[in-house]
């Protein structure tokens, strides 16, 4: 897990929201790390208990030294049995008045982590995993106070979970934090509120919206599909049946570049005329292309494709796409680097008067692939 800890002047601002005036008040880090948000909470309310969680021991071990009043454990917050051992944790559900976190979330490869509430297993971002599950330790006037990814709010990968969350939960953002506001660490981060509502509201999973465009123009029916193969983990063929493999790197200057590299043809393929354009990434127009062959191309996983019948089909979504640019640059989002959803390429397409179906993987079978380069030949 990462150790990028809270600084300073941002741990007094949380503290700044915090306020209650109860006696014998529990304030809960599961995350604590150096204890900076702690520090800024006990600045102000000096009488409360504190309670801090950390996997890493070095900083449970700092601070057993250097604030002994404070109750500290070392365990995985995030694994059921490590919670389960630790003693502090047995007696504190529905006992703590204020919760603030800072939880390590960088995801490399987009991991799902499985977080439970009120009996239902979900699956979602680290970051939210670790909200979810302090809530259990939560008053029922409690109030909790987390620095999230920006990109939580609308990832595909939360939008369950935050739906089933503004059910019970009352949402606020306190601030949007500076790219860099974290040393040695890039990323568009938010600080978040969650106090419980009075009465559980009706679900509602919100979607990003585009407003539906009038448009006379003919679009065909198209078809998005994402790469699969994983470029770190990749192995190259020398067989004549292998299919070139197409990475963002081969998408420039409006154009595809077609490389020597080949990959086994019973990986996913796709022999369509398609429109590329890049999923992970700092957005470019030169970047959106249009593949004018329909021979089989293994795509990688930071590649969509918008699959077309016709050559012509793809150079007319291909023009709509980059006359609409703000809105295709727009869709993208990120912590870190910046991505772009399946969902949300199909909104805004639907959005432009494009029929869509979306296919999450590009399957095709090895005979047909063979015919395909046999007839192309």
């Amino acid at each position: 897990m990462d150790c990028i800890y809270t600084p300073t002047h941002l741990a007094e601002l949380i503290a700044s929201y915090a306020h209650f005036n109860e006696r014998n008040n529990l304030v809960a880090d599961f995350s604590v790390g150096n204890g900076e948000l702690l520090r800024a909470v006990a600045k102000r309310q000096p009488t409360a208990r504190f309670v801090g969680i950390d996997i890493n021991p070095r900083a449970i071990s700092r601070l057993t030294k250097s604030c002994p009043s404070w109750t500290v454990a070392r365990g995985n917050f995030l694994h059921p049995g490590h919670r389960d051992q630790l003693r502090i944790l047995r007696n504190l559900k529905n006992q703590v008045s204020l919760v603030v976190l800072n939880p390590p979330f960088s995801n490399l490869g987009a991991r799902k982590t499985t977080a439970n509430l009120y009996g239902e297993d979900l699956a979602c971002s680290k970051g939210l995993a670790f909200v979810i599950t302090s809530l259990a330790y939560l008053k029922p006037d409690g109030k909790l106070f987390a620095i999230l990814p920006a990109n939580t709010l609308h990832s595909e990968m939360d939008r369950y979970a935050w739906g089933l969350l503004d059910r019970r939960y009352k949402r606020k953002i306190i601030r949007v934090n500076h790219e860099q506001t974290f040393r040695r660490c890039i990323a568009k981060t938010i600080v978040i509120k969650l106090s419980p509502r009075s009465r559980i509201k009706k679900q509602v999973i919100s979607l990003v919206r585009f407003e539906p465009r009038a448009t006379t123009k003919y679009f065909p029916k198209v078809r998005i599909l994402r790469g699969k193969i994983d470029m770190p983990s990749v192995r190259l063929t020398k067989d004549s049946f292998g299919i070139p493999l197409l990475h963002t790197t081969e998408l420039r200057d409006f154009k595809v570049s077609i490389t020597q590299q080949r990959v086994d043809p019973n990986r996913t393929a796709l022999a369509d005329y398609a429109v590329l354009v890049p999923r992970v990434g700092r957005p470019s127009q030169s970047k959106i292309c249009v593949l004018p062959s329909s021979r089989p191309v293994a795509l990688s996983a930071c590649i969509l494709a918008i699959a077309c019948h016709r050559l012509s089909d793809a150079y007319l979504i291909h023009n709509l796409l980059l006359k609409n640019w703000p809105l295709l640059k727009k869709s993208y989002s990120g912590t870190c680097a910046q991505y772009l959803t399946l969902t949300r390429l199909r909104q805004l397409l639907s959005s432009l008067g494009v029929q869509v179906m979306v296919e999450p993987t590009l399957n095709l079978a090895l005979p047909a692939i063979r015919r395909k380069i046999a007839i192309n030949a």
